[in-house]
């Protein structure tokens, strides 16, 4: 499979990124009191605890978000999801395995809910997401992979 992952950094063909680093980083990322008493990463950690409750009792045998590599499958939804990226260094990446894992869903099911008790709608955000449900035509797709992924071009 070749598609497009954004990294923080440029990186050579051929450079390896390795699955996890989304669970790493939410995994260690600091809790930091604001004058407001929140720092944004709550909601994110509750969405994937849902998001990961939700897979591993109904759709375990999907990679989960946690330990698995991002990609973009086409450079349209690369361009889609350009203004959401924490990252930006977009490459071309393919995958190191032929047959790994992977799961495609819609990243209008990610969107963090608005208003109302925040885990019902997380919860069935993730049913959706995980059920491959289709989501707004503006919101770019991506493909989950239990794979590490190789640097094919950076394109900047």
């Amino acid at each position: 499979m070749i598609g497009y992952h954004f990294a923080p950094l440029r990186l050579r063909p051929g450079s390896i990124i390795e699955p996890g680093n989304w669970g790493r980083l939410l995994h260690f990322h600091p809790v930091v009191q604001t004058s407001t008493g929140k720092t944004g990463i709550e909601m994110l950690l509750a969405r994937e605890i849902a998001f990961e409750m939700v897979r591993a009792q109904r759709f375990a045998a999907k990679p989960s978000r946690l330990s698995c590599c991002f990609v973009l499958p086409t450079i349209e939804d690369a361009q889609k999801y350009r203004p959401h990226a924490a990252a930006n260094v977009l490459c071309r990446v393919e995958a190191c395995e032929f047959d790994a894992k992977s799961h495609r869903a819609s990243l209008t099911h990610c969107a963090m809910p608005d208003g109302g008790v925040a885990l019902p709608g997380m919860i069935a955000a993730a049913e959706a997401y995980w059920q491959g449900s289709a989501g707004q035509p503006e919101a770019a797709t991506e493909v989950l992979l239990s794979c590490a992924i190789r640097v094919v071009e950076c394109l900047g």
